[in-house]
């Protein structure tokens, strides 16, 4: 009795031995893939961190904002022109860092932009560009100046076509 009581628990201990080397094993294979995922994380955050703090987005945000400026002045393009160029400079002003000189500008095409949008009558184009610059405001200029008030500050802004 007691030589079979050895052999089921050596089968016994084999066995476990065996299961606890296989879980072993998947689990570090899952281990292992989850230090890779954090690895191309932690590499894709940096990268966006690099071009956070990069001077390439505010060349981009400034010619889109010239751009902007410009062809709203042109009556002959498209309203969409003016508003897809203001909403790139919002936009990359948004996810990238820049000075408060730079959000200021990109605040004020925008603004120049709506009050072009309005007085050609595309007024649910304003009003989409409008939601976009208060978002905007909030998220940049907060500290600086009153978002809530942003409708009152449109006759201020004049197009400059001259």
């Amino acid at each position: 009795m007691l030589k079979q009581w050895m052999k089921l628990l050596s089968v016994f201990t084999l066995g476990a031995a065996f299961c606890f080397t296989i879980g072993l094993y998947f689990v570090s294979d899952i281990l292992d893939r989850n230090k890779e995922l954090i690895s191309k994380m932690a590499q894709g955050q940096l990268e966006l961190s690099r071009y956070s703090y990069s001077n390439e987005a505010k060349e981009i945000i400034k010619a889109s904002n010239a751009l902007a400026l410009e062809s709203s002045c042109d009556g002959e393009l498209s309203s969409d022109i003016p508003e897809a160029l203001s909403l790139t400079s919002l936009f990359l002003g948004t996810i990238t860092h820049q000075t408060t000189k730079t959000h200021e500008q990109s605040m004020a095409t925008a603004l120049i932009v709506l009050s072009h949008l309005r007085d050609s009558g595309k007024v649910e184009t304003a009003d989409s560009l409008l939601v976009a610059i208060k978002s905007y405001c909030e998220a940049n200029l907060n500290i600086f100046m009153s978002c809530e008030k942003i409708d009152n500050t449109l006759p201020s802004f004049q197009p400059d076509c001259g």
